[in-house]
């Protein structure tokens, strides 16, 4: 066999592997992108994708079921994801499906996740749009969790500062440690709390027992309360109370009558207390009265003396007056 006929045989083997690679490599890629499996079409509409990219895979409940077909964007707002989905998994994908841009693993690239929706749910047909949840903002994560270390480390610097001032022994912290005098009278002060306390409980273990008597029908109080005999004679007495003030009431207002007839010059009480001349005959009559009063003494005495009655006198005064 000369060489002519040798090149051509390994340059033909040569072409030969190469188209077998060439073919497997197309079912690998085929394969993966599902080109060769039959597979339905659905959309969803994200504000942001996070980095997706076609040919990225789409996992149901971290099952990997298709394929993102196209990333396009159709506003500043709106980013449209198609999806293929492989037809054997269709019946999972239902109308109340959710779909999310997520990480495949820590580091991973993005996929789509489709979480499974309200049970019972019909299934998604050709082209439908499923509910879409929004990724997370990783740049706005991560300047929150920046700021978060910023004030853990401020934290962090304020408990070592305290970690030394209890340290030290010239401390503010230290010396409020060791002042004895403030111990005492936090000691004092807890004291007093705890007296006020029990005070407190006694207080409300009388309330509660009078209450109990008063609940149960025991008691003086309650007797007062539930005794139907007493609560008449309560009534009966509050009544007569009621009538003694109602005539005192009105004795008052006839005093009061009384008293303004006297004041308005109504009246014979007005007239005795402000009239001077019937005052003045008044005591003329007295005096007269008081004179008359001596001179009939005055006779009696003569008539003891005169000798026509002498007599009758001394008998009189013999028999004791009689």
């Amino acid at each position: 066999m000369d060489q002519d006929t040798k090149r051509n045989i390994k340059l033909g083997l040569f072409v030969v592997v190469g188209i077998i690679v060439f073919i497997f490599g197309i079912f690998l890629v085929g394969a993966k992108s599902g080109l060769f499996t039959k597979s339905f079409n659905v959309y969803a509409i994200f504000k942001n994708t996070s980095g997706l990219k076609p040919g990225a895979n789409i996992r149901f409940d971290g099952v990997k079921v298709g394929t993102v077909k196209s990333v396009t964007i159709m506003n500043d707002s709106s980013i449209r994801v198609d999806m293929n989905i492989d037809e054997s998994k269709h019946e999972f994908i239902t109308k109340t499906a959710i779909a999310s841009v997520a990480s495949d693993g820590l580091m991973g690239d993005e996929i789509v996740n489709i979480t499974s929706g309200t049970p019972g749910s019909p299934m998604t047909q050709n082209g439908d749009q499923l509910q879409s949840s929004q990724p997370l903002d990783m740049d706005k994560m991560i300047a929150k969790l920046s700021g978060t270390s910023d004030n853990v480390n401020a934290i962090t610097e304020n408990l070592k500062h305290l970690t030394d001032d209890l340290n030290t022994k010239n401390g503010s912290i230290q010396s409020l440690f060791k002042d004895t005098t403030m111990a005492v009278n936090l000691q004092q002060t807890f004291a007093n709390l705890k007296a006020t306390s029990d005070v407190f409980l006694a207080e409300g273990n009388d309330l509660r027992r009078t209450t109990n008597e008063l609940t149960h029908g025991n008691g003086v109080v309650a007797k007062l309360i539930n005794d139907p005999t007493l609560s008449n004679n309560l009534t009966s007495t509050v009544a007569k109370l009621k009538e003694t003030s109602d005539k005192l009431g009105t004795i008052a207002d006839q005093a009061n009558l009384t008293m303004q007839h006297a004041n308005t010059g109504n009246g014979p009480l007005n007239t005795v207390l402000t009239d001077t001349a019937m005052a003045n005959n008044i005591k003329a009559i007295i005096a007269n009265l008081k004179k008359a009063s001596i001179n009939l003494n005055e006779d009696l005495i003569a008539a003891q003396h005169n000798f026509l009655l002498r007599g009758y006198f001394k008998n009189k005064d013999n028999n004791g007056g009689k």
